[in-house]
């Protein structure tokens, strides 16, 4: 009875870290790897098609049932530059509402009710905006008559009437702070054989709450790092660097903003001339990483260095798909350059047996020297 409670237990920790779905090149088996001392047998498939196929300890219980995609192999140049991501939002971005002092002396906040914080203002009275000084010439031309607000929140369009105020200046105001773009630093993960990119591992958010923006269109810069603010216990640290804006410095289009990545067309076709290094790496699959040293590949120093790391745990079924590896940085150079993993490294490639397994995305603020990856098949996927 003691026997079959602790065997029932095992099964019921392997199916917590058996993946749902994996992919396997053609005539290749895959092996998955758990931290139990257990047998999980090989799933092997010889066909072009994704199929159901059952996972079982020992060769004879069934544990699990596993998609099998069937894939072509599957290679990509591997980066570590740190770039420079400018992003247009759709419409405008609501920042927060403030107060005004009106005519009177009074302190009013005519939009509190209507707009929230994370919307988007996509047009005022049926006029399409594009830009933040598109608002100020609505409100300018309204006389002090309530406007019709075109406005995305999480996804649903509605309308709303807000009626500008009168300030103490003399101009009609609405009380909302709006962007229409956003600028920042990250590293480039991979390019495709095709032109296609990835970078982050995580998608560009509203820093006021979180929220993943909205963008309609970007570019992707060269970017020079300036400057270092190293990690420590309750600080993250970050890059700092400089943006070169221009045509000379752009070195691709923007197409999406997603929870793994931004995404877009990278503007040569001669990846070979970019990548001077020009090797391409292998995409490994989730089941294809082991606890054990890895590699990240960075650009931080002004150099494309490769650094050493461990990888601690690979969370198979993580929820937070930004989350699926554990990682600690265990080289000397990089740990007296940046104390770990710092603001700015996200998208930084990470190589395991010579595959590209995944991209570094965040970092433990209490303890900087390890962190998060996100598996490289998972921004693959998003980024088609």
């Amino acid at each position: 009875m003691y026997m079959a409670s602790v065997l029932l237990l095992g099964i019921e920790l392997i199916v917590s870290e058996v993946p749902d779905n994996i992919y396997v090149r053609e005539g290749e088996e895959a092996r998955l790897k758990v931290d139990f001392p257990f047998v999980i047998s090989s799933l092997e498939t010889k066909t072009e098609e994704s199929e159901k196929k059952l996972c079982s300890m020992f060769g004879v219980i069934p544990v699990k049932e596993v998609t099998v995609n069937v894939v072509e192999e599957q290679k990509v140049y591997v980066s570590g530059k740190i770039v420079g991501i400018y992003t247009e939002c759709e419409g405008v971005f609501v920042i927060d509402t403030c107060e005004i002092e009106n005519e009177n002396g009074e302190l009013v906040n005519p939009a509190k009710e209507s707009v929230k914080t994370g919307d988007y203002i996509l047009a005022i009275n049926g006029v399409d905006l594009v830009c933040k000084e598109d608002v100020a010439e609505c409100v300018k031309q309204s006389g002090g008559k309530s406007l019709k607000l075109t406005i995305s929140r999480n996804g649903e369009i509605m309308t709303v009437s807000v009626k500008p105020v009168k300030a103490k200046t003399g101009e009609y105001m609405l009380g909302i702070w709006v962007k229409d773009d956003l600028a920042g630093i990250g590293t480039l993960t991979y390019v495709s054989q095709t032109g296609e990119f990835g970078t982050l591992g995580h998608g560009m958010a509203n820093g006021e709450n979180g929220q993943l923006l909205e963008v309609d269109g970007g570019d992707l810069y060269a970017s020079e790092v300036i400057g270092i603010e190293k990690g420590k216990v309750g600080d993250a640290g970050e890059l700092k660097g400089v943006i070169s804006y221009g045509n000379i410095y752009h070195l691709g289009d923007v197409t999406s903003n997603k929870d793994s990545g931004v995404y877009g067309e990278f503007d040569t076709d001669d990846l070979t001339d970019y990548f001077e290094w020009g090797e391409l790496y292998e995409v490994a699959y989730k089941q294809e990483i082991e606890v054990g040293p890895a590699q990240i590949v960075s650009e931080i120093s002004g150099k494309r260095e490769v650094y050493d790391i461990k990888i601690t745990y690979v969370d198979y079924l993580a929820l937070n798909s930004n989350k699926g590896l554990y990682i600690e940085v265990t080289d000397p150079d990089l740990l007296e350059l940046t104390g770990g993993i710092v603001q700015g490294m996200s998208g930084s490639p990470i190589i395991q047996n010579g595959k590209l397994v995944g991209a570094v995305t965040h970092v433990l603020i209490n303890d900087p020297k390890s962190g998060y990856g996100i598996f490289i098949e998972t921004m693959l996927e998003e980024a088609e």
